[in-house]
């Protein structure tokens, strides 16, 4: 695709920073609401302002795979969602916590591995999140009381670390016991298949990506049985569903990525609209975006 002429570029930049007055001094004002009305949190040491500030300067270099600058097109709900979904959460591009993907004239927020521990780590109870590859070759033992599951034994060798990969698991700690999830690499397989981009970085990076979805399932289930903020919540469900498509032959075939993500209206209530379920949408996994590339 050609790049944008200077004319053009000059059109752009100026909507850029027209959506970006609008919008700035309405997202921090909404956010100091949500704060003091509905009981809003943010982790120790979090910046709100900081963290919006760093935002919009990933957004100014922002662009969708036709070179287009994300803020020209995007609309400006789905920009003020992306900040009030960070926010919520509170996550960081600074942190590389999460990322700016734009589908369409949508801008989403998709939360890197890390940002998905930093999210889980701060709920109530939790001591520790860590999650291991297992490889071929390797003697692992599962265990199973009273209808839950646990490793039991993992022996890792030094020779062992290259082998192919078989499954992943993860393991939440905390104050009232432990939660583990185990996947084979079959089912791995099958969650990367309903990703709304290529397989590329799993390609590439498998072990990383294999631990990536396992956590993002694993603390999927924990989010959503545990007793913290509905907006946290919220927000951590939407952001997971956010990359991921219906489930059709032609999808999983040729992983077409559809312009319907984070298509719901920014309402002055704030809250987030359920969305219809989708292919294993507990696992999460962070994918490419359109003209950025993902990081762990």
């Amino acid at each position: 695709m050609t790049k944008p002429n200077k004319k053009q570029e000059e059109e752009q930049k100026g909507k850029a920073l027209a959506v970006k007055k609008e919008r700035h001094e309405y997202i921090i004002e909404k956010i100091a609401s949500l704060e003091k009305n509905q009981g809003l949190c943010f982790p120790k040491n979090y910046n709100y302002q900081n963290a919006i500030q760093a935002a919009w300067l990933l957004l100014n270099g922002t662009e969708d795979k036709d070179n287009n600058k994300a803020l020209a097109v995007c609309t400006p709900d789905s920009i003020a969602n992306f900040m009030l979904h960070m926010v919520t959460q509170g996550l960081s591009v600074a942190k590389k916590q999460c990322y700016a993907i734009v589908y369409g004239n949508q801008l989403t927020l998709s939360r890197s591995y890390f940002g998905t521990l930093a999210v889980v780590q701060r709920l109530k109870g939790v001591e520790n999140v860590y999650s291991e590859v297992i490889r071929k070759g390797q003697e692992f033992k599962i265990g199973f009381i009273d209808g839950v599951k646990f490793v039991e034994k993992h022996d890792i060798t030094f020779e062992s670390l290259d082998a192919d990969i078989i499954g992943a698991y993860c393991v939440i700690k905390t104050d009232s016991g432990t939660h583990t999830e185990i996947m084979t690499m079959k089912q791995i397989n099958t969650a990367w298949s309903a990703s709304k981009t290529g397989q590329h970085v799993h390609k590439k990076y498998p072990d990383q990506m294999a631990m990536r979805t396992v956590i993002n399932r694993a603390c999927k289930k924990f989010v959503n049985t545990s007793d913290d903020s509905d907006l946290l919540v919220n927000a951590f469900n939407d952001t997971t569903e956010n990359e991921y498509e219906e489930a059709t032959p032609e999808t999983e075939a040729n992983h077409i990525i559809e312009d319907k993500a984070n298509s719901k209206e920014f309402k002055a209530e704030y809250s987030v609209e359920q969305k219809e379920e989708v292919v294993d949408t507990e696992t999460g996994e962070v994918q490419e975006g359109e003209g950025l590339e993902t990081e762990f």
